[in-house]
């Protein structure tokens, strides 16, 4: 049985937008998985050494009394953290690819069924760009929100008990700012206005949807950490025994130990596939329910129908319908009704 399509631009209820989020990753699961691959893994097969070698490093040097750090050893560390650095590479061409998935599908008569990286690159190329500038910006107004909230906490402590829970609820308003910037021709600071508003109109809804998906999601990486954080706590307990120590340092530990750190990585970063599907579902409600994106959308096909030049060429055929007449009146009939 094929699979619907599932409509982007619509309202839904809370238990439609997980239905429509599930339905979209059990039917492009393939293609999901096969880009993530690409997009991701190298970076984490990277970033798994360097983040071993950094617990290893901490753990060595918290073991020794008075420990100091000089140049021999503190150059490992920053290689380690060099290592980690390129993850959020990773993280960047993995929601750029995600985010050019849900727009081709929903572009597609058929969705992301016989999808080639040629359909993708066009929304990739365009939304990198986008991703690259919707970063930048929200750390910078990050910094600048944490530089008056502490400039105002250190005039008057006490404004932190209405500072902080507003830029709780201005962060949650936020969440559907990238999904704006993304779908939307808009520029960051005019989807920034837009996502605040459509976030506070739907705020019951969007914050309903943020503790579902990040109980989930902890839930799944935490069952996927469990191989991982076991080796981390034998390695560390074994390197405590000098007589085992040898058993953290075997090869096939290694191997184990990386392998695990990789698969942890990777399997997070597929977990954020559920929050990223479930946020543009949220934001296509919020659109529809706000602006009536999808009405937009009629109107302007209709006008394009409208607008095209009629086929002047086509012969007109002229029927005569009382040959038909004859066939199904008396010869009377047919003789009184000629006569009219």
């Amino acid at each position: 049985m094929k699979d619907r399509k599932i409509k982007f631009y619509k309202e839904r209820t809370f238990s439609e937008k997980f239905d429509d989020t599930f339905a979209f990753i059990r039917q492009n699961f393939r293609i999901l998985m096969k880009y993530s691959c690409y997009t991701f893994l190298p970076f984490a097969m990277l970033a798994g050494f360097g983040i071993n070698s950094m617990i290893d490093l901490t753990e060595t040097y918290g073991r020794v009394s008075n420990a100091s750090f000089d140049n021999e050893q503190i150059l490992p560390l920053l290689l380690s953290c060099a290592c980690v650095l390129p993850i959020y590479i990773g993280y960047l061409l993995f929601h750029d690819v995600v985010y050019s998935l849900i727009q081709l599908y929903n572009e597609r008569e058929n969705g992301l069924v016989d999808a080639e990286w040629v359909d993708i690159k066009p929304y990739f190329t365009k939304n990198l760009g986008k991703l690259i500038v919707f970063g930048i910006t929200f750390v910078i107004i990050l910094f600048v929100i944490a530089l008056a909230m502490g400039g105002l906490a250190v005039v008057a402590t006490p404004t932190l008990f209405i500072t902080i829970p507003a830029f709780i609820v201005l962060l949650i308003c936020m969440v559907q700012w990238l999904a704006v910037y993304v779908y939307d021709e808009r520029n960051i600071f005019d989807a920034l206005t837009t996502s605040i508003r459509y976030g506070w109109n739907t705020f019951g809804g969007m914050l309903g949807l943020g503790i579902v998906m990040t109980i989930i999601g902890y839930i799944v990486s935490s069952i996927i950490s469990v191989p991982w954080s076991v080796l981390m706590f034998v390695k560390a307990y074994l390197s405590t025994q000098e007589a085992n120590i040898a058993l953290s340092d075997n090869f096939v530990f290694q191997i184990f130990y990386y392998v695990f750190a990789v698969l942890y990585l990777f399997g997070s970063s597929l977990v954020s596939i559920l929050s990223i599907v479930a946020i543009s579902y949220q934001y296509a409600h919020s659109a529809e329910k706000l602006d009536g994106i999808s009405i937009d959308d009629d109107i302007e096909r209709f006008e394009e129908i409208v607008s095209e030049p009629e086929d002047t060429h086509q012969p007109v055929i002229i029927r005569d319908d009382r040959e038909d007449a004859r066939r199904f009146m008396p010869h009377s009939d047919i003789d009184n009704f000629e006569n009219l």
